[in-house]
């Protein structure tokens, strides 16, 4: 299964989708393929002074620097220092597909997990911060990393698609302070992604969970007390029924499931608003793109019987040269499905730096090695780039 619907290429968000002005704000969602303001060109240039020298090359292309400046809130100085931070902290991070073997436990528990597309065809995530709770920060952070790089990849299209949506239920859960830095983290490293967070089943604290977020971020949240609120937005068989669509509620997480093929929401016009040019030949013909197959491997991966192992035998392989390359690896899959336990808080935050300094040790080694990257690569993780759409 493709993960972009191939109607999809042929949707190209409106002028006023793509920016929001209003009189009191304004706010970017699309930033791939656009005509930018003058006042937007300008700060890009003032921006690219202040980075001259500190960042080596084109490392980070003008959409991006863009929408970091929307992140900062058009502060110059902020978004500079911000961008050199991201620039390291991606290089601090091994390739999210080294990451998969050590947060499988976490993306088939139901806690994280993508599931179908809204009306304008971006993918939704499902959030059960209860069932989250049970596995350490470092772990949390590493499968929020994984997953919206792998959406990056794999379910977006600059210009056209470059938002993701949250459904979030609160039901059973108190807030505990270990959020704000995970909050603080995706909020820095991937700005201006999300669209529209629906809250459920919320309680009386909930404020306790909005403070952790930037400003603009909480005009987004939508805290729903039916289920078809929804509905607005996305077709019914696009959610699963316990939020109220006709989807089947789901018993396996990964890989992410896309449910069916509409996606028009209850008052979308019924002419529909796809365009006549598709961007689908841009992607499969002039540079074929290569993708995940998401529901199995290529018969031939298997046609040489002698060198097929068991899964269980693979992921012992993983082990050996995740160990291998570092030492480091072990701040990951120490206690992999452990409790986060309470703890003081000095005591919290200094094992939080040292898990930061162990990532850092850890993707200097990895690094290094990065011609290994396919080989780790679990058979059922579905993210081996050997299969092409057509």
């Amino acid at each position: 299964m493709n993960p972009i619907p191939r109607e999809a290429y042929a949707y190209w968000p409106s002028s006023d989708q793509c920016l929001i002005e209003t009189k009191d704000s304004v706010e970017r969602l699309v930033f791939g393929r656009q005509s930018y303001k003058d006042w937007e060109l300008s700060a890009l240039s003032q921006l690219e002074r202040m980075l001259k020298d500190k960042l080596q090359g084109d490392s980070i292309d003008t959409s991006e620097k863009l929408r970091f400046l929307y992140g900062t809130g058009w502060k110059l100085p902020l978004t500079a220092e911000t961008l050199e931070d991201h620039v390291q902290w991606k290089q601090d991070w091994p390739s999210y597909k080294l990451v998969y073997p050590l947060i499988s436990s976490i993306l088939n528990s139901g806690g994280v997990y993508i599931h179908g597309r809204d009306h304008r065809y971006r993918p939704i995530i499902i959030l059960t911060p209860k069932i989250l709770s049970n596995f350490p920060q470092h772990l949390l952070m590493a499968t929020g990393y994984f997953l919206l790089e792998y959406i990056k990849d794999h379910m977006l299209l600059p210009g056209q698609i470059e938002n993701w949506v949250l459904i979030i239920d609160m039901q059973g859960f108190e807030i505990k302070d270990y959020c704000k830095k995970i909050i603080f983290d995706l909020q820095t490293h991937y700005p201006c992604r999300l669209a529209q967070a629906y809250l459920l089943n919320t309680n009386k604290n909930i404020q306790n969970y909005l403070k952790y977020f930037s400003c603009n971020t909480q005009q987004k949240f939508n805290i729903i007390e039916k289920c078809a609120a929804l509905l607005k937005t996305c077709n019914p068989r696009q959610i699963e029924e316990k939020f109220g669509g006709t989807a089947e509620n789901l018993l396996s997480f990964w890989p992410p499931v896309f449910p069916s093929s509409d996606y028009k929401a209850e008052f979308d016009p019924p002419e529909g608003f796809l365009s006549a040019y598709s961007s689908y030949d841009e992607y499969f013909f002039q540079q074929p793109k290569l993708y995940s197959d998401l529901s199995s491997l290529k018969i031939s991966q298997f046609e040489d019987k002698e060198s097929f192992i068991s899964v269980s035998e693979f992921k012992d392989e993983i082990w050996q040269k995740l160990d291998m390359i570092s030492g480091s690896f072990s701040f990951l899959n120490s206690d992999i499905c452990g409790k986060i336990q309470d703890t003081d808080p000095e005591s919290h935050l200094k094992g939080l730096r040292g898990r930061s300094e162990d990532i850092t040790r850890t993707s200097s080694n990895v690094a290094k090695k990065m011609s290994l990257e396919q080989e780790l690569i679990e058979p059922n993780c579905c993210i081996d780039s050997s299969c092409l759409i057509i």
